[in-house]
């Protein structure tokens, strides 16, 4: 027997005065709102509006579908037009007023305008040699992003010429999970794999902050430019190894940008930071 995963969406119940308090908050005050069961297909992932909180999407393995919240329906469609592999994982898009999304299929990267679902905006076809488990948005870039896949490479593309990566890192020995941009400093990125490791990788030359370190580094003092080109230069910062097994999932506090979180097969939820050395020296 084939069995399918399903997705609801929950309601807290959470009165507003007691949300700074959060030991005060009762995880049994929920409301169901939203049960997401098809039947032909599993549900991959969940992916919240970035810009708003009444419509998500649900990623299947067939197809995305775009839900609103106020009326609790289906709103919008969208499938792949040509390979019936099934789909994996997807991300919606910060830019363009949130109307992008994209979906990861077998080995390559598919992106959707909600604004007309007769066509993709693009595809990354063959983005890697083995499945694409992971696909990220930078923030503040609007035609970068980031993939991950099961032949342990890290790859960054322009959405304007799909044709070959802007950079490639290699920095696990197993499948990527997760990449997932820091929401503020896009020079920072987590990646997680099966080798149970988290990585927070500082890839300064393809982030919108190149060209203040450009500048800063022309001030003439030494030790200033003995900082910013330690902090121009792309590097590993460190390797988290806190886990055991397979660390599937990798996301930035969305209330401090030096905080993350990291959780594996078993069950394991690691709480992290960004080392004070490096947050100060993006700082000053």
């Amino acid at each position: 027997m084939k069995y399918r995963r399903a997705a609801r969406i929950w309601r807290a119940n959470i009165p507003e005065k007691k949300l700074k308090d959060v030991d005060a908050c009762e995880v049994g005050n929920l409301e169901a709102l939203f049960d997401i069961s098809p039947q032909e297909q599993s549900i991959k992932n969940l992916l919240w509006n970035p810009l708003g909180d009444t419509t998500f999407l649900s990623v299947g393995e067939k197809n995305v579908n775009m839900h609103d919240l106020t009326t609790l329906q289906s709103i919008l469609t969208v499938e792949p037009s040509v390979s019936k592999e099934p789909l994996f994982s997807g991300r919606w898009s910060p830019h363009h007023f949130a109307t992008l999304f994209a979906a990861t299929q077998a080995t390559s990267v598919l992106c959707w305008d909600s604004r007309s679902s007769s066509s993709q905006v693009f595809c990354i076809a063959d983005a890697h040699m083995q499945a694409v488990r992971t696909v990220d948005f930078n923030p503040n870039k609007p035609y970068s992003l980031a993939t991950g896949g099961d032949d342990g490479c890290i790859k960054f593309w322009d959405t304007r010429s799909c044709n070959e990566p802007l950079k490639i890192l290699e920095q696990h020995t197993h499948w990527v999970w997760s990449v997932r941009y820091n929401h503020f400093h896009d020079q920072l990125l987590l990646s997680s794999g099966s080798d149970s490791k988290v990585c927070l990788h500082n890839v300064t030359s393809l982030s919108s902050d190149l060209f203040s370190h450009v500048e800063s580094s022309e001030s003439g003092e030494d030790a200033l430019q003995c900082t910013r080109k330690e902090l121009f230069e792309d590097r590993i910062i460190k390797v988290y190894e806190d886990h055991e097994d397979s660390v599937y999932a990798t996301e930035w506090s969305s209330a401090d940008p030096w905080v993350f979180a990291s959780l594996s097969f078993d069950g394991r939820f690691v709480v992290n930071h960004v080392p004070s050395e490096v947050k100060y020296k993006i700082l000053l």
